[in-house]
């Protein structure tokens, strides 16, 4: 949640199993009845709204999907349509999407998503061959490590680049303001870096 990832579960478990795994793995809260809205910080939602089973989203329309203040942290007794749609959801409201899956009934999800993430321990064939990345232990919290390893990659390289293109510019002013000088012999002054 500190990295401005919002983690939402699309499960085939009954509603109640799904909430209890969900308030375990923190997903939802445990101790509080409401959280403040990510797309907007004035609105705070009931954390009975952000389960929801997935007959109950399947007959929205996606008009009456986008016009929920918060898309469900929880879907229940999910279809792969169901993980297709809410993935839809999600990039209507501009938002990356990576998904993890293991069942061959992920696969459309996993295609839908920016980044299709399967298991590769329990995972099927079919899921490994549409997930762009396939973690090797299983175990959700390498993607976590993997975030963090992408993100201070991104940041070394734009300090690199911001550091390279500054010396590079100091050292092209020297050349040009050399240029503007004479020697002794008449010559412009070329300085050395």
């Amino acid at each position: 949640r500190k990295a401005g990832i919002t983690v939402r579960m699309a499960t085939g478990d009954h509603p109640a199993t799904a909430t209890a795994i969900a308030k375990m793995v923190g997903i939802l809260p445990q101790d509080q009845d409401s959280i403040v809205s990510e797309a907007n910080a004035s609105v705070v939602v009931p954390v009975s709204q952000l389960v929801m089973h997935a007959r109950d989203f399947d007959v929205l329309t996606d008009e009456q999907i986008d016009a929920m203040v918060e898309l469900p942290r929880v879907l229940a007794r999910c279809a792969p349509s169901t993980k297709v749609n809410l993935v839809k959801a999600l990039h209507r409201r501009n938002r990356r999407v990576a998904m993890t899956g293991d069942g061959v009934n992920d696969a459309a999800a996993l295609r839908a998503a920016d980044v299709g993430i399967a298991m590769g321990l329990a995972g099927s064939d079919v899921t490994k061959q549409v997930a762009e990345i396939v973690l090797t232990d299983d175990n959700f919290n390498s993607i976590v490590v993997a975030i963090e390893e992408g993100r201070r990659i991104f940041a070394n390289l734009t300090k690199f680049i911001v550091h390279l293109l500054s010396a590079n510019v100091a050292e092209t002013i020297a050349l040009v303001v050399g240029l503007a000088f004479l020697g002794d012999d008449q010559r412009t002054v070329f300085p050395m870096s």
